[in-house]
This record gives C-alpha cells, structure tokens and sequence, in this order.
C-alpha cells in the first residue's frame, strides 16, 4: 500500500486492485476507486471515467491527501507507535 499512500499524498486519484492492503488504504469512491483487477473492461472504464471527468477526479485527489494526512503523516505514525510502546512496558 505504500506506492498508493504516495500517490494519494500527491493528490492522485487511485485506482487500485481490490484486494488485502490496499482496502485497509483506500476506501472505494470516496479516495480513491477500487477495481477487481481480473476483470479488464472494469479496469478500463474505470480509467476511462477519471480520465474524462476532471471534477471526481480533483475530488477524489482532494479527499485522498486528506485521508494521508489523517492516517499516515509522520506525526499520525510517530503517535501510533508511541502508544503501541507504551502499552508494552
């Protein structure tokens, strides 16, 4: 998931394989589209449809970084591993 998390940090709108990972990070149609990537024609209309509709695509870019900043930005993490520390001793 890490490739995607950059991605999404940059304001990309994601289309990502709906699979383990990547549905812990993103969340479908709100930052960003997960598509079963077996099914090719899935695959591209969805990258049709992002590539001809700018407005979903800002707004999942927009909601994406948001989503990074929330979850994953360096503090989030630090926090995260502190309290995960903590709880050990």
């Amino acid at each position: 998931g890490l490739v995607a998390v950059e991605a999404m940090a940059s304001g990309c709108a994601v289309v990502v394989s709906d699979v383990d990972g990547l549905k812990e990070v993103v969340t479908d149609d709100t930052d960003g589209v997960r598509v079963n990537m077996r099914h090719s024609e899935a695959v591209a209309a969805t990258l049709n449809e992002l590539l001809v509709n700018p407005q979903r695509r800002a707004r999942l870019g927009a909601a994406a970084q948001q989503t990074v900043t929330q979850h994953y930005s360096r503090s989030t993490m630090i926090a995260a591993y502190d309290t995960l520390y903590q709880s050990l001793l």
